[in-house]
């Protein structure tokens, strides 16, 4: 617990769907998005997830990701 933040930011063919950002030692949180955007025709596209730090250095973000059918609830 002595390096600073850690961010995450989730895209799908370059929208954003939401973001969120971690300190050191908050341990796992869960993040859910929808991938259906407006006026989105395809359910195929192409998923980027971004992860920064202002102090890269020692710093790590482990993440897990998974696509289902159906609504997020």
């Amino acid at each position: 617990e002595e390096h600073g933040p850690v961010s995450a930011e989730v895209f799908v063919d370059g929208a954003s769907l939401g973001a969120l950002t971690r300190e050191d030692g908050d341990g796992w949180v869960r993040f859910e998005a929808s991938t259906r955007l407006p006026g989105r025709t395809s359910d195929r596209g192409t998923v980027v997830v971004e992860v920064t730090a202002p102090d890269p250095n020692l710093r790590t973000f482990c993440w897990a990701g998974s696509t289902r059918t159906g609504a997020v609830e």
